[in-house]
């Protein structure tokens, strides 16, 4: 799902999306690399420590892909008219 859409189920349902160093929506071959990186981080779980001491709190897989994780800006809330004024 992140390969395509740039964004997972639960990114979806969070407002997020994997981004470009630039803000943009990822590419599919950077998902694909972030997605593979995945299983060295199940094997060497030394390397979330990589998103610690990262001073943009990237995951190993973030910081080889070149991507990062973006919230979407909210919608702003306008309040509905009252119309019994």
């Amino acid at each position: 799902c992140e390969f395509i859409l740039a964004r997972s189920l639960g990114k979806i349902m969070m407002g997020m999306y994997v981004a470009d160093l630039h803000g943009k929506p990822a590419p599919p071959m950077p998902c694909l690399g972030r997605a593979l990186s995945r299983a060295f981080e199940l094997f060497a779980p030394l390397m979330i420590l990589v998103a610690i001491i990262s001073p943009a709190r990237q995951r190993l897989g973030d910081i080889l892909a070149k991507t990062t994780i973006v919230m979407r800006k909210p919608e702003p809330f306008i309040p509905p008219e009252d119309d019994d004024q």
